[in-house]
């Protein structure tokens, strides 16, 4: 389920692309309190406060009661709320599932982090693009539809940050020379924004800087007189300086400050006390340090088995060999504000220091002027989560000297001169680390057998470890043990389900959608075999579908490595992905469930509880 969430503006929420009814101003302040929030539970008591103040009706908590019920309906997916609920009680109060929570306003702070590491990089212009991206998230004032005591403050601090941000904006911009436009906007919002003297500083530069002296000098005189008057202050040291700058002419202050060479570093953060993994990062090393010219390095595995974090590590330890800079970007298809080949490659020219007038608007063209950026540098880049070979090939070098690490959920993509590196289960020994180096290895040393068991329950994918980590750690009192027999009775159960389990479930299900709707019934099908192996006879018999249809089924869950091949004809599920698989089929296609269970001759309450786990 794909929620996103937005403040900047109106609140509201959008699922895989609809937008949901948030109801009343006064729900809307709800859910827009819980986001601001996140993520701590916010009580039930400081709900009411928030929303009246010291006016709250006698019946304010029930009224509360009642808006979250009616939210979590509507936030939760669709055909069953109960069972993927994203508002949860908690802690006494409410709040919003981290898992779920994709929020503009979260992104805007990203973007600006970006782009103060840009400016304390020297690549002006990259700043400059990453404020464009934060600000263009603003869609009006923020919170808008929304009542409560708390919403006109919230608002306001939120205008702050938009305001802080479009003046750094326009700072960039008369640094990098004062673009057309630029000193009529500066002015505009000095009159929406009279008091703020850092936008007289920026008008009274962008004055100078075009030839405008006289005008900069009325400027200051005009900031100087309206301070006076309503304030009773004079402008500001920094304002008096500039001021006297310009009454002197001073020759420096009209020459954009000199840009260091553009070495974007755009790589994301490595995971701290990186665990196992060490034939893949030999092998991926071994093809980026080999003889050919620009090599491609493409990661393929299941969705939690560590791909992504895989390729960033690599990344790291070699960036050393790559000096021009490191770019990187999601080409994930589902993500709500994806990009196509086109707007990848502005940004990756904007990154090493290109003009946005000097790119092109075709695809063509931008990819001929990426390889020509690239022909004398050594690049490393990195693209995460690519499915379209046509789109990736945009994206690669044309010279030697640089190269590509990519990741990709499935085989199928037509790229030719690729080196392909398979990311399956972690080494046992590798998971046991993880979850050690996780949730405390003198835990795990008390209970040796119980915590190898757990990992082993996790089929080596370090997405469960994680989750199976986090039950540890939030868990101070249980043992090993119980932790591993509450994972594994519950792997099955759709009702009883951790939430946090979820986490590993959601990364499933995305990959699941890509799959053929035969390929999807097979899939969960397949599961309710009492089977350890799969045979193409047996699901043939089982399933009811034609021998060619369940061949080329099975084959696309191998490719989409949602199942492995142990012989010709014979195919095998991983523990956590089969219960995964009959979890999918109990949801959404119980007459088929039935329909297997009745030919395997298995008995009904083993479809109601338990998957036929024999891994």
């Amino acid at each position: 389920m794909d929620l996103h969430f937005a403040v900047l503006g109106g609140i509201r929420a959008r699922r895989e692309g609809s937008e949901l009814d948030l109801g009343s101003p006064q729900q809307r302040a709800v859910l827009a309190l819980l986001l601001l929030r996140h993520p701590h539970a916010v009580p039930l008591g400081e709900l009411v406060h928030q929303m009246w103040g010291e006016n709250a009706p006698a019946h304010a908590g029930g009224t509360v009661r009642t808006y979250v019920h009616r939210l979590r309906r509507t936030l939760a997916a669709e055909g069953d709320p109960g069972r993927d609920a994203v508002l949860v009680s908690r802690n006494g109060g409410y709040s919003l599932r981290e898992r779920t929570l994709d929020l503009d306003l979260a992104v805007f702070r990203k973007e600006i982090e970006r782009a103060h590491g840009a400016r304390k990089a020297g690549d002006v212009a990259v700043a400059a693009e990453h404020l464009r991206a934060a600000l263009a998230l603003w869609r009006g004032p923020a919170l808008s539809g929304a009542h409560g005591e708390f919403v006109l403050e919230a608002r306001g601090r939120l205008e702050l940050e938009r305001l802080a941000a479009l003046e750094e904006r326009m700072a960039c911009d008369v640094e990098l020379g004062v673009p057309p436009g630029l000193v009529e906007e500066i002015a505009s919002e000095v009159e929406l924004h009279p008091f703020r003297e850092r936008l007289w500083e920026l008008r009274l530069l962008a004055l100078y800087r075009t030839g405008r002296r006289a005008e900069a000098l009325c400027a200051y005189r005009e900031v100087r007189d309206l301070l006076d008057a309503e304030l009773g202050v004079d402008p500001g040291p920094r304002l008096r300086s500039l001021h006297q700058r310009v009454l002197r002419g001073d020759r420096d202050l009209s020459r954009p400050a000199p840009s260091a060479p553009a070495r974007p570093a755009q790589l994301p953060a490595d995971l701290p006390g990186f665990v196992g993994r060490s034939a893949e990062i030999q092998e991926v090393s071994a093809l980026l340090s080999g003889n050919e010219a620009s090599p491609v390095v493409a990661v393929t595995g299941l969705a939690g088995y560590g791909k992504t974090a895989l390729a960033v590590h690599v990344a790291h330890c070699l960036r050393d060999r790559y000096p021009d800079g490191q770019v990187f970007a999601d080409l994930d298809p589902w993500k709500e504000d994806r990009q196509d080949a086109s707007a990848v490659l502005l940004g990756f020219l904007r990154a090493f220091g290109l003009a946005r007038s000097e790119i092109p608007e075709g695809l063509h063209e931008r990819a001929a002027l990426w390889r020509a950026t690239l022909s004398d540098r050594r690049v490393l880049v990195l693209l995460d989560n690519a499915e379209d070979g046509d789109q990736v090939r945009h994206l690669l070098p044309g010279s030697p000297g640089s190269a590509v690490i990519m990741t990709t959920g499935v085989r199928r993509m037509d790229l030719p001169n690729a080196h392909w590196v398979t990311v399956g289960q972690m080494r046992l020994p590798d998971a046991v680390d993880l979850l050690g180096a996780l949730a405390g290895r003198q835990r795990l040393l008390r209970e040796p057998q119980a915590s190898t068991a757990l990992a082993d329950a996790c089929s080596g994918q370090p997405l469960a470890i994680r989750v199976a980590a986090s039950r540890l750690l939030t868990r101070p009192r249980w043992t090993v043990g119980e932790v591993q027999r509450d994972l594994v009775g519950k792997l099955g159960d759709v009702a009883s389900m951790h939430d946090d389990c979820h986490v590993v479930g959601d990364r499933l299900r995305r990959a699941e959608r890509r799959l053929t709707p035969v390929a999807t019934a097979v899939f969960r099908l397949a599961a309710a075999l009492g089977h350890e192996d799969i045979t193409v006879d047996v699901a043939t018999a089982v399933l009811g579908l034609p021998r060619r249809q369940v061949v080329t089924a099975l084959e696309q869950l191998v490719d989409s490595h949602f199942i492995d091949t142990v012989a010709p004809g014979v195919y095998r599920y991983r523990r956590l992905v089969k219960a995964f698989a009959w979890r999918q089929a109990q949801l959404h296609d119980r007459a088929g469930c039935e329909a297997v269970l009745r030919r395997t001759g298995r008995s009904r309450g083993a479809r109601q509880t338990q998957p036929p786990l024999s891994q």
